[in-house]
C-alpha cells in the first residue's frame, strides 16, 4: 500500500515537471517565432529602404547614449547644482527682476 502511495506522487511529481518543461519549451519557440519575424521585417526594410534604416541604427545607437548617461551615469556635482537651482527662493528671484525697481 505505501509502495503504491509513493508511485503515484512519482508520477504527479513528473507530470508537473512536464508540464512545467512543455510551457516553458513554448514560450521559448514563441520568442524564437517573433525574433524570427522581426529580422524578416527588417531585411525587408533594408532592401526597401537602406537610408531609412541605417538613420533608424544611428537614431536608436544614439537614444541609448542618452539613456545609459541619463540613468547611470550623473556626477555628484551635478545633481549638487540642479538641487541648488530648483531651491532657490522665489522671494530672491523677485528681488532682482526688473518690475520689482
Amino acid at each position: 500500500m505505501l509502495s503504491s502511495i509513493m508511485v503515484n506522487k512519482r508520477k504527479k511529481r513528473k507530470k508537473k515537471s512536464i508540464k512545467q518543461w512543455s510551457i516553458t519549451i513554448a514560450f521559448l519557440a514563441v520568442m524564437f517565432r517573433f525574433i524570427l519575424w522581426l529580422i524578416k521585417q527588417f531585411y525587408r526594410r533594408v532592401c526597401a529602404n537602406a537610408c531609412l534604416v541605417i538613420g533608424l541604427f544611428i537614431f536608436i545607437i544614439s537614444f541609448g547614449f542618452f539613456l545609459i548617461n541619463a540613468l547611470f551615469s550623473q556626477i555628484k556635482t551635478h545633481q549638487d547644482v540642479l538641487t541648488d537651482i530648483n531651491l532657490a527662493l522665489v522671494s530672491v528671484v523677485s528681488e532682482d527682476t526688473i518690475l520689482s525697481k
